[in-house]
């Protein structure tokens, strides 16, 4: 029985490569840069990193899952974007610190995800058109209102999800390195509810970092 299985995972997988050689090109080298990472994340100790890898592993088989749960098939270049993007945001981004190398690395990637949104709202509305069984007929422009509306739910509830992880957990999922503008009333002496507005801020002081520090080389 396990003899069968085997050899049937191996057929499909030979048969998904030779009807979909560039996905499958593109799938197996990033999987195998993943795990790169991930055996050198376990070499170490950087546990943090080996989950993301574990959880970037898990990703790439989503897209897969999904075209066989829901017997549809993306096209070729969105599933090949989609993967890209997962390596870039997960590997590069967070392990490799993109996110703080290259200052526009994370507008990129919420450019690239906003357009990556609208497609896949694109075509689910277009699945959703050509199918037979459900009697749904819309004209291009709500097609492209629709996929537009999904990009950008898609992308606000992703903000919600980047807030909240920052302010429970303490992360900085938002990036936020650097404020050159803040707009506070809390600035206003007079208490009259007036936002005061600071600009071109190119330097800030924390109060207690001094201390901070101090403890720390106590501690050592």
């Amino acid at each position: 029985m396990e003899n069968n299985k085997k050899r049937r995972g191996m057929k499909e997988i030979r048969a998904y490569a030779k009807q979909r050689p560039k996905v499958f090109t593109v799938y197996v080298i990033l999987r195998l840069l993943v795990v790169a990472v991930l055996v050198r994340s376990a070499m170490l100790k950087e546990y943090e990193s080996m989950f993301v890898c574990l959880l970037v592993l898990v990703l790439f088989m989503l897209p897969s899952f999904l075209e066989r749960k829901l017997k549809i098939e993306l096209p070729d270049t969105l599933e090949i974007i989609i993967l890209v993007f997962i390596f870039a945001a997960e590997i590069l981004g967070e392990l490799e610190c993109y996110f703080i190398q290259y200052p526009n690395w994370d507008t990129i990637l919420h450019t690239t995800s906003g357009f990556l949104c609208a497609a896949i709202g694109f075509s689910l509305v277009n699945l959703l058109n050509k199918d037979n069984r459900i009697s749904l007929s819309l004209s291009p422009l709500y097609m492209a209102i629709a996929a537009f509306c999904f990009s950008m739910t898609i992308g606000v509830l992703w903000e919600f999800i980047e807030f909240s992880a920052d302010r429970l957990f303490l992360l900085d999922m938002q990036k936020d390195t650097v404020v050159h503008t803040i707009s506070s009333v809390m600035l206003d002496e007079t208490n009259r509810n007036i936002p005061i507005v600071i600009q071109d801020i190119q330097s800030t002081a924390v109060n207690g970092v001094a201390e901070i520090h101090s403890q720390i080389l106590k501690d050592d």
